[in-house]
């Protein structure tokens, strides 16, 4: 299930979604990431979703690959591309520092 920010009343400004997903060791939890995600997208980032969990083919042993779906939106306007951008930038840095890559990078 999606974790969210606690209960909101809806919003009349639409949600803008991206796809995220990131290579990393086995032991590593999507959990964790899940928590890295929510704290580097400050209060635009509505809701974060680990929506798939791979190991196997294409994918060394010792990794595996979490794909994630975050949605961003602004309470009394409609986002930019270039602010989601932003945010989607500062998210994959601090990703990276805590061990995990892009996949297909």
């Amino acid at each position: 299930a999606p974790v969210g920010r606690g209960f909101v009343p809806p919003s009349r400004y639409p949600a803008i979604r991206r796809d995220l997903a990131l290579e990393t060791g086995t032991s590593m939890e999507a959990g964790h990431f899940v928590e890295i995600i929510l704290e580097a997208g400050g209060k635009l980032l509505e809701a974060v979703e680990c929506f798939d969990v791979y190991s196997g083919p294409n994918i060394d042993a010792d990794r595996k690959s979490l794909a994630f779906s975050l949605s961003f939106r602004h309470r009394e306007r409609t986002l930019k591309d270039k602010e989601v951008q932003a945010l989607m930038d500062t998210i994959i840095a601090r990703l990276q520092l805590a061990g995990a890559h892009l996949r297909g990078q």
